[in-house]
């Protein structure tokens, strides 16, 4: 079977979630022995030189086009008076499309995998010059997650931009649904609402497998106890309202009772204004080159996300490599969690301390809920049976023609 596979960034190499989610999907498909071609925007606020030796040999095909997904103040003013999202047509690019025209022109496809809303801009294109199947790989409900970084907005005029930008992006979002063949959603939630919707549209789940073997764990006595560690994409929107939460209404909770306690602050793209914050035992770093190495040294990390859809990439990780996670309850949507037992779920500033605090001072219940996190991962986010049913789900649209 010929898959073409769009994806809106770069994955190689996958230095955050939503690029991890893209790197393992193509892994799953070539791992079920699918003939792979890849065509990959590379926006130049995230751009990474297109390097060969990190990339599956056994991809038939791979090419990027850098495009400019930057906002822009012009662009995003001239959208209010047009109908899509600004969030999505920033993706639109000529020299892109052209690309994608090649591909589709000289190859006869018999399935063509959107990776994300995002990619779903070029759907009029494909629909013009293929007859293959299309699927969508919704890495979330896109539209949530901005509604949801609205309820911690402030200022009234980004509010107010930021509810329309939603709207439109909804409307979209529910269009483009409607005009794929499939679906594979990363959730049993996400594919519940997408089937509330449209009830008769084939929708599988496929979460981020993992080679979870490679996940090597380090004994728990050689973990450190007394620092906390956050790892996440810095210039996400989300991330960075979470991690100021985190940083104002935790953390000083926290040190009035463990003034000892180390914090590191880790991801891609810290901005400079997060960078330059004084915050007590914290350290900050940016674009970490392995982040084994923080999996590796700490034995707990936090995830304390307060908007957002899908699945935390971030947190299968942390599961296969037996870290203790403490999460908000929008953080840890999609998995499999049991409180206390494979995770800690917290959403308040006072439970989030508490929960820190206390994991502190019982580091047998660390060892446990480490034990049992990594026993998750193992069951549930293998990838050799992961994308077993989206497979099913290319042969059955396939064989319906």
């Amino acid at each position: 079977m010929n898959v073409l596979l769009i994806a809106h960034k770069n994955p190689f190499p996958p230095n955050d979630g939503g690029n991890m989610g893209i790197y393992t999907m193509i892994d799953g498909l070539l791992l079920n022995g699918l003939t792979l071609d890849v065509l990959l925007m590379n926006p130049i606020k995230l751009f990474k030189p297109l390097n060969l030796n990190l990339v599956p040999s056994n991809i038939h095909k791979i090419e990027a086009v850098t495009i400019n997904t930057n906002p822009n103040i012009f662009a995003a003013l001239m959208n209010l008076f047009q109908k899509e999202s600004y969030f999505i047509t920033r993706f639109y690019n000529q020299q892109f499309e052209k690309k994608l025209i090649e591909f589709l022109s000289k190859n006869n496809y018999d399935i063509i995998q959107l990776e994300s809303i995002f990619s779903a801009v070029y759907l009029p294109i494909i629909k013009k010059y293929s007859k293959a199947k299309i699927v969508l790989s919704a890495h979330n409900i896109e539209y949530q997650i901005w509604q949801r970084v609205l309820q911690h907005e402030s200022n009234l005029i980004k509010k107010w931009y930021l509810q329309l930008q939603s709207k439109r992006l909804k409307e979209f979002e529910h269009k483009v649904f409607e005009e794929v063949d499939g679906i594979t959603a990363v959730t049993e939630l996400d594919k519940a609402y997408i089937q509330s919707l449209y009830p008769q549209k084939k929708i599988v789940v496929t979460p981020n497998g993992m080679d979870v073997e490679k996940f090597k764990l380090v004994p728990f006595e050689q973990q450190d106890l007394n620092t906390i560690f956050y790892l996440g994409s810095l210039d996400w929107i989300p991330n960075q309202q979470s991690v100021v939460w985190f940083l104002n209404q935790v953390w000083p909770l926290v040190l009035q009772k463990k003034p000892q306690l180390q914090l590191i602050i880790a991801g891609k793209n810290i901005p400079d204004w997060l960078m330059s914050r004084k915050d007590p035992n914290t350290r900050f770093y940016s674009n970490v080159p392995d982040t084994r190495e923080l999996y590796d040294k700490y034995a707990i990390t936090i995830v304390p996300l307060l908007a957002g859809s899908g699945i935390r990439v971030r947190i299968i990780e942390g599961m296969a490599y037996g870290k203790c996670i403490v999460s908000t309850r929008i953080g840890s949507e999609g998995i499999p969690y049991e409180h206390q037992k494979n995770i800690v779920i917290a959403d308040t500033p006072e439970e989030f301390a508490q929960a820190i605090i206390d994991l502190n001072e019982h580091p047998e219940k660390v060892r446990e809920i480490q034990r049992n996190a990594r026993q998750t991962a193992e069951q549930f986010y293998d990838r050799k049976n992961v994308y077993l049913p989206l497979v099913r789900m290319y042969n059955e649209l396939v064989n319906a023609t």
